[in-house]
């Protein structure tokens, strides 16, 4: 299926009739590095909020990680010394995986859900640590999944955007279930 132009692209992502992909890191580059005064003047919009959403959960990730490390000592005594270097080795892993394919929450979700339900139940230093470590992990993946959205949004709606970032956008008829 090969489309020429914006008008039949975004009516075909409207309808439902083709399935958009977009890489996350071009979405999350474009809600992170790039200026406000660029997105404005190479796409005729802002993306204020979506920047702010994205950049939020940048920033908050590496927050969360830190707070997990100091809870970490507080919980696990002298073992943190061992358990701050392996979370932050998986944590960096995991940040490098959140950006490949489809970021998906749902089992993130859960985990995060049930740490919280175990802290109102009864905090301990051990669900504190836990929460925050998911917490930081949760972040990660939010960031991309925020960007994607925004990103594949701007991409159907914005003429100027699809001719831009043509390169990193994929699209294929979508399944009849």
């Amino acid at each position: 299926m090969t489309i020429s132009d914006f008008a039949t692209f975004r009516r075909c992502a409207e309808r439902g009739e083709i399935s958009v992909g977009v890489e996350p890191a071009t979405a999350r580059r474009l809600y992170t590095e790039a200026s406000s005064a660029w997105v404005r003047e190479k796409l005729g919009e802002s993306a204020k909020l979506q920047r702010l959403i994205v950049k939020g959960a940048l920033v908050a990730a590496p927050v969360a990680l830190l707070i997990s490390f100091v809870l970490a000592v507080r919980a696990f005594a002298w073992a943190s010394i061992v358990l701050i270097p392996i979370s932050g080795v998986v944590w960096y892993i995991h940040g490098g995986r959140a950006s490949m394919g489809s970021p998906r929450l749902w089992w993130m979700t859960l985990l995060v859900i049930a740490l919280i339900g175990t802290e109102i139940n009864g905090p301990t230093p051990t669900s504190a640590w836990g929460v925050a470590f998911v917490a930081a992990m949760y972040f990660d993946r939010i960031k991309y999944r925020a960007a994607v959205h925004f990103f594949r949004a701007l991409i159907i709606r914005n003429e100027r955007a699809f001719a831009l970032f043509a390169d990193s956008i994929t699209y294929q008829e979508a399944s009849r279930r």
